[in-house]
């Protein structure tokens, strides 16, 4: 289930960050039912993303939806505002939704999506990404430190301030990012980057939802 986007870079690089995507849906004759969840929205932040995979550029307009919750919701449209793909995130259940395609995919919270997406980041960490906040909590402002699965994490402050992290291994960093006004940069070891902008943020109070249109109908995800 790969989104078509026509674009002088290719589909790999007109999805950018939406390009987050490897998936191979499966049609089947009808959309399933699925329980209805609702869960109040806490933020809503509107962001325009670069994506920059050395093929080609492309520019994307990102909503982010969070709860005061581990869930949120991201959409992604070009920039004339189309639909291309919606995704619903809380733990034990990911929701992908390909626009282009009127196709879904439900999996769990460790859904992979490893095109050109940082494969280093899981799901979960997006939403601290975009806010400008390490991936991993390390409980508090140090200069280095090793998470749980044993990598190893460095970053820089000012006036108590994050401004950059990087992800290291043996031979360097293998992902960084720095701040930059109202975004931030985030660069892979590779080529890929991501440039984004933050245009709004403010609170909602609207419930967050089913993301799944009728009509559309569901396949695997795989990755």
């Amino acid at each position: 289930m790969k989104p078509k986007v026509q674009h002088a870079a290719g589909p790999r690089a007109a999805l950018g960050l939406a390009a987050l995507i490897a998936l191979a849906c499966a049609s089947v004759p009808a959309p399933v039912a699925l329980q209805t969840a609702e869960e109040t929205a806490g933020e809503q932040r509107l962001y325009r993303l670069t994506y920059d995979g050395g093929a080609g550029r492309v520019s994307l307009r990102v909503v982010l939806r969070t709860t005061g919750s581990e869930r949120f919701q991201i959409a992604v449209s070009d920039i004339v505002g189309r639909q291309v793909w919606g995704l619903d995130f809380r733990p034990g259940r990911s929701v992908l939704v390909d626009h282009r395609e009127r196709k879904f995919c439900v999996s769990g919270s460790g859904l992979r999506l490893d095109d050109i997406h940082p494969q280093e980041l899981p799901l979960a960490a997006l939403p601290r990404v975009l806010a400008g906040e390490l991936p991993v909590d390390p409980g508090s402002a140090v200069d280095e430190f090793e998470d749980e699965a044993g990598r190893r994490w460095r970053m820089s402050y000012e006036a108590g301030r994050l401004t950059s992290w990087s992800l290291v291994n043996a031979d360097g960093p293998t992902l960084w990012w720095i701040r930059q006004k109202n975004g931030g940069i985030l660069s892979r070891r590779g080529g890929e980057q991501y440039r984004w902008t933050t245009l709004v943020v403010e609170p909602s109070a609207q419930p967050l939802r089913e993301i799944i249109p009728e009509g559309y109908a569901e396949g695997a995800c795989s990755a």
